[in-house]
């Protein structure tokens, strides 16, 4: 009883880690858009300044680019490992699952054996029943007969 409390209480908390790894690529992903969306402005930015300053905006822009290239990479990495987490978390419930099933399989046989046990049983008890009537009316006539 214990161990299957154990592995109900493993089971909430695979679905706690797959439902909070959901939510956090929710947020990523919103990060991601708004780190898009700060590019784009920061590329029209650039392109109304920098034809007036030519001579600056390797200087500057190279290290924002690089900046956000890299931003990029780690919210991309982010996102992956929050979705093998997710997957990790559903297989090992599934694996739980599984496990519970072959086990409640197992049960089930086992009741059906004893099942099919019990009934042969019960049809012998009930053929020697009617033997014994039989024979105890059998008895009972031949007395009467006597």
């Amino acid at each position: 009883m214990e161990n299957e409390e154990s592995q109900a209480l493993s089971v909430v908390k695979l679905h706690i880690i797959a439902s909070s790894c959901r939510m956090l690529q929710g947020y990523v992903h919103a990060t991601k858009d708004t780190l898009e969306f700060i590019i784009d402005a920061q590329k029209r930015y650039s392109d109304l300044v920098f034809p007036v300053l030519p001579e600056y905006s390797h200087v500057i822009i190279g290290p924002i680019s690089e900046s956000f290239a890299m931003l990029r990479l780690k919210i991309k990495w982010l996102i992956e490992l929050l979705q093998g987490q997710e997957t990790r978390a559903t297989l090992k419930i599934d694996l739980h699952y599984n496990l519970q099933n072959q086990r409640d399989s197992k049960v089930n046989l086992e009741i059906a054996r004893l099942t099919a046990k019990i009934a042969a049983v019960s049809q012998k008890d009930s053929s020697s029943m009617i033997t014994f009537v039989a024979f105890l009316l059998s008895v009972r006539l031949n007395m009467r007969v006597d």
